[in-house]
């Protein structure tokens, strides 16, 4: 079970978060100015439109199967304000960590810019902590030991849902119809992401490395766009990166709740280590 557990705290992405960690958090062109009865033209759009909500709830299902291990899920759910690049996650562990049903253990993220916020006991297994929360800082510029750990937590992962959504491929995509998610119709869009593109588009060293270990190849990727081709579903399945065993993950996403308030609280300094402090790296 720890394998399990190490492979869930540094591959499982808070993806819920990480869609608004663009560094660039600017709209896209709306459907209605390039086309909305063009799939492709809708796809492209999409980033714009959800980003331009400011805020959404987020729920996801993580489910990665290990060769030689059943599949096994998590769930969680989130909130982002995708313009001040703010967000806090909270997955569910008792499928793979022993707890109290009163008190079940959890994974929780939260992204403020680029420092991101970890707390779980999960973190048990890179040492002793004498605080709760653990900090990943990413503003000591490209290559930089901040840069490096961001790459390995969730809440900072390289899948962002809206970085697939500039590195599709036009071609690719196809219409398969009309289906309902969380009470609202949706067209469901499957594509084809060129994972390079992607990496590119992340504009951030540590998530461009991170998206490359996938694989040089491409991702498919099925959305689900409303009527105001604000993402509503997203679901992707990818291989697990080297070193982490031979398995796969699948993750599906739902975003809801549009345009509400969002408070996020940070903790506070004395809550806080580190992780390279944790770690004992310098580097």
């Amino acid at each position: 079970m720890p394998r399990f557990a190490l492979v869930i705290v540094l591959v499982l992405p808070a993806a819920v978060l990480a869609c608004g960690a663009s560094e660039d958090p600017s709209p896209d062109l709306p459907a209605a100015a390039v086309g909305a009865s063009n799939p492709a033209a809708r796809l492209a759009s999409a980033r714009g439109a959800t980003i331009a909500a400011g805020t959404a709830r987020a729920a996801i299902t993580a489910t990665v199967a290990l060769t030689g291990l059943p599949a096994t899920s998590v769930t969680g759910k989130g909130v982002i304000d995708f313009g001040a690049r703010r967000g806090a996650s909270t997955i569910d562990l008792s499928p793979i960590l022993p707890g109290p049903s009163s008190h079940p253990p959890t994974l929780d993220t939260i992204v403020d810019g680029g420092v991101v916020y970890v707390r779980s006991p999960l973190l048990d297994l890179l040492g002793p902590l004498e605080t709760p929360w653990v900090r990943i800082d990413g503003a000591d510029g490209p290559g930089g030991a901040g840069r490096r750990e961001l790459a390995m937590v969730p809440g900072s992962d390289p899948l962002a849902p809206l970085t697939f959504l500039t590195a599709v491929e036009a071609a690719s995509v196809e219409d398969l119809g009309s289906e309902e998610v969380g009470g609202v119709t949706t067209t469901h869009l499957r594509a084809s992401v060129d994972l390079r593109e992607a990496a590119a588009a992340a504009g951030v060293e540590a998530l461009g490395r991170s998206l490359a270990a996938l694989g040089a190849g491409r991702l498919t990727v099925d959305a689900h766009l409303d009527h105001d081709d604000r993402l509503r579903r997203l679901v992707y399945d990818h291989p697990l990166p080297p070193g982490w065993g031979d398995g796969s993950q699948r993750i599906e996403l739902e975003y809801f709740d549009f345009g509400g308030r969002i408070d996020v609280d940070l903790p506070s300094e004395g809550e806080v280590s580190d992780l390279s402090a944790v770690l004992g790296s310098d580097s």
